[in-house]
C-alpha cells in the first residue's frame, strides 16, 4: 500500500550532512559535545607535534575545526604552538568560545569558509590536524584536501589525521566500520579508510 510517500531508490542518504545547508543545524546541536571527547588525545598530539618541531613558533592549521578541540589542546600542551582554526561562520562562533575557555584566545587566528574552498595558503605552517573531518569528505574530496594541505606546509611539514580506522582488511575493529555505515546513510560520499589508504 503507498503511503504517499515516495518509494524510489536512489542510493543517496535523505539528509546529507556533509553538505553545509544540511549539515549546520545538526552540527549546531553536536560540536560543543564533541570537546571533552577528543581534548586529553589533542594535548597528546599537541606535545608530538612539539618533539616534532622543538624550536621557534609552531603555525598550526586546524581543518574543519568544529569546536576548535584538536588545535586548542595542542595549544595548551605546547605554549609555542599558534593556531589557525578554519570553519564555516556558523560553526567558529562555537571555537571562538572555546578558545575564550581554554584561555588560547590570544594565539588563535580564524578562518571562515567551507573547506573545500578557501584558501589555507601556501607554505603557511609547520602542521596541521584533519580531525574528524575524511570519514566525511569521501576518498576523492579526502585526496584533494590532502593535496591541498601539504601545499599550505612548510617543507617538512606534519599532518596529523585523527580518524576512525580499519584494519586493512576491513574486517575490525568494529568501531571504524559501524561508523562507515553511519557515513554510507549520513554523507554523500563518506566512508572511513585503512591506513594505506591514507
Amino acid at each position: 500500500p503507498s503511503s504517499g510517500r515516495s518509494s524510489a531508490v536512489t542510493g543517496r542518504p535523505v539528509t546529507a550532512l556533509d553538505r553545509p545547508e544540511e549539515g549546520v543545524p545538526f552540527w549546531k546541536k553536536l560540536v560543543d559535545g564533541l570537546f571533552p571527547v577528543g581534548f586529553a588525545a589533542a594535548q597528546v598530539a599537541g606535545k608530538e607535534l612539539a618533539r616534532r618541531h622543538p624550536t621557534g613558533e609552531l603555525r598550526l592549521l586546524d581543518v574543519a575545526a568544529g569546536s576548535g578541540v584538536w588545535g586548542f589542546g595542542a595549544a595548551l600542551a605546547e605554549p609555542r604552538v599558534r593556531v589557525t582554526t578554519q570553519d564555516l561562520p556558523e560553526t567558529i562562533a562555537h571555537a571562538r568560545a572555546w578558545a575564550a575557555r581554554t584561555g588560547v584566545a590570544n594565539r588563535v587566528a580564524y578562518l571562515s569558509g567551507d573547506l573545500r574552498e578557501v584558501d589555507f595558503g601556501t607554505a603557511a605552517f609547520d602542521a596541521a590536524v584533519l580531525g574528524h573531518i575524511c570519514h566525511s569528505e569521501g576518498a576523492v574530496h579526502t585526496q584533494r584536501l590532502l593535496a591541498k594541505v601539504a601545499r599550505a606546509l612548510k617543507p617538512g611539514g606534519t599532518i596529523v589525521i585523527v580518524e576512525f580506522v580499519p584494519d586493512e582488511g576491513r574486517a575490525s575493529p568494529a568501531s571504524p566500520l559501524l561508523f562507515a555505515l553511519n557515513m554510507l546513510v549520513h554523507t554523500t560520499d563518506g566512508d572511513t579508510f585503512t591506513a594505506s589508504e591514507y
